[in-house]
């Protein structure tokens, strides 16, 4: 499955499950931002006690972004296939140690 598919699929499934309802206001796109960075800091937990859950909760952080990307219009393919260009010709580590 394609990117943007993937985007329209998770966003189908995340509107028919109810997690849209009474969202659409000022608070949604930093409500939607606060539950991605709850699902790396998920992530994170499973990592630090050893887990082999933290696939799942990667795969949790990815659907709530390709959610979020659908709706608002985001073609998150490009961007995807954009900012790798750009990180191609950064040079190593960019002045960063990770």
């Amino acid at each position: 499955m394609k990117i943007n598919e993937l985007c329209k699929k998770a966003h189908e499934i995340s509107v028919s499950n109810g997690f849209w309802d009474g969202l659409i206001d000022t608070y949604t796109i930093p409500t939607k931002l606060a539950l991605i960075h709850s699902e790396i800091s998920e992530a994170l937990e499973e990592d630090r006690i050893g887990s082999r859950k933290i696939g799942e909760e990667l795969g949790d952080a990815v659907i709530r972004i390709v959610d979020l990307a659908e709706f608002l219009g985001i073609d998150l393919e490009k961007e995807i296939e954009r900012k790798m260009k750009i990180n191609e010709k950064r040079p190593f580590k960019h002045n960063k140690r990770y």
